[in-house]
C-alpha cells in the first residue's frame, strides 16, 4: 500500500474522498438508486475532518496526524481532538430521535500519555425532556483505541437530542475520534 507523505497531501486526499462521497450521494438521489432503509448519521463531523464544525467546544484541542513527529495517530482519517486540561467539554445536539431507532451510539478514545484507566472521562446523553444521563469515569485501556459503546445505556422511554464528552484531568492527555450516533433507516 502506498503511503501518503505530508500533511498537505493527506488533507488533499481527505478532501478528494469527501468530494467523491458527496458526488456519489448526489448521483444516487438523482438516479433513484440510493439504498432504501439506509441508516443516517446524526453526528455531524464525528471524525473531526472538518475541524470543530458542528461541535460546541470548551478546552478540547484539534490536531492532525503528522507522521509521528509530535502528533498521535487518529483512529481514522487525519484529524482528532485531544483534551489535557482540568475541564474539557465538547457537545453536539441534533433533532430529537426516539432511542428505539438508534442502532449505534459511541466513540473511540485512548490515553496518549500514561495514566490510570478511567481517570476523568465523563459522558452525558442529552434527552428532549431536558434531562441527561451521566456516565462518570468511563473505563478504557490506556494505550489502545477503545470503542465506548453507549447503545445499551440509552433510555428506551426517551428521545435523544445530543451527547457531551468531558475530560476532567490535567495530568493525562485523552484523544477522541469517530463519534457516532446512527439512526436506523425507515
Amino acid at each position: 500500500m502506498a503511503s501518503i507523505g505530508s500533511v498537505d497531501q493527506k488533507r488533499k486526499v481527505s478532501e478528494r474522498l469527501r468530494r467523491l462521497e458527496q458526488e456519489y450521494q448526489r448521483e444516487a438521489v438523482e438516479t433513484g438508486t440510493e439504498e432504501e432503509n439506509q441508516a443516517t448519521e446524526l453526528i455531524e463531523n464525528g471524525g473531526f475532518e472538518d475541524g470543530l464544525t458542528g461541535w460546541t467546544n470548551s478546552g478540547w484541542n484539534l490536531s492532525d496526524y503528522d507522521d509521528g513527529s509530535g502528533g498521535w495517530e487518529p483512529h481514522s482519517g487525519i484529524w482528532y481532538i485531544w483534551g489535557y486540561s482540568a475541564l474539557a467539554s465538547i457537545e453536539q445536539t441534533f433533532a430529537a430521535t426516539a432511542t428505539s431507532l438508534i442502532e449505534n451510539c459511541g466513540f473511540w478514545c485512548k490515553l496518549a500519555s500514561g495514566g490510570p484507566a478511567g481517570s476523568g472521562l465523563n459522558v452525558y446523553l442529552l434527552y428532549s425532556d431536558s434531562s441527561e444521563e451521566s456516565f462518570e469515569d468511563v473505563l478504557f485501556p490506556t494505550d489502545t483505541w477503545t470503542w465506548v459503546d453507549l447503545l445499551s445505556s440509552l433510555n428506551p422511554a426517551k428521545s435523544l437530542i445530543g451527547i457531551r464528552i468531558t475530560w476532567f484531568n490535567s495530568y493525562y492527555m485523552l484523544i477522541v475520534d469517530d463519534v457516532s450516533i446512527l439512526r436506523m433507516g425507515d
